[in-house]
């Protein structure tokens, strides 16, 4: 269990590199409970629906009613889900925001490519510590 978290916290580096990078604006705020609270939770429930429902769900589909191989049709979901966490993830923005939106679609995908290499449990701790890392800024 403590491998996970270190595997996870060094997995969460490159995602809050990127929005560093881009240079998502994020209101300062403290850490308390109620964020604590609130990074486990958006953590678990979006890799749970981004993650997991939407890119298994979309290769069950995929492979049941348009025979596509699993490997092939990937990509594509991933993809989808780092665009669909991004929509998610927009009334977060003010206005419309093309930087913000950005830094979430390209976050997504990369939640997407390590839920694919790595498994939900990496994904979901890798995305609690980049929002506990934002949440404490």
């Amino acid at each position: 269990m403590m491998a996970m978290g270190v595997e996870a916290a060094l997995w969460t580096m490159p995602l809050f590199g990127l929005g560093v990078l881009i240079g998502v604006l994020v209101p300062l705020s403290t850490l308390d409970v109620g964020g604590l609270a609130l990074a486990f939770s958006a953590g678990l429930y979006e890799e749970l629906v981004f993650r997991l429902l939407l890119i298994e769900a979309g290769a069950h589909v995929c492979m049941t009613f348009l025979g596509a191989s699993r490997t092939k049709t990937m990509p594509y979901l991933i993809a989808l889900s780092g665009v669909l966490f991004a929509c998610y993830h927009a009334p977060l923005l003010d206005g419309f925001d093309a930087t913000g939106l950005l830094v979430y679609a390209f976050g997504g995908i990369w939640l997407g490519v390590l839920y694919r290499y790595r498994g939900l449990a990496i994904t979901v701790l890798t995305h609690v510590l980049y929002d506990i890392m934002v949440l404490a800024q």
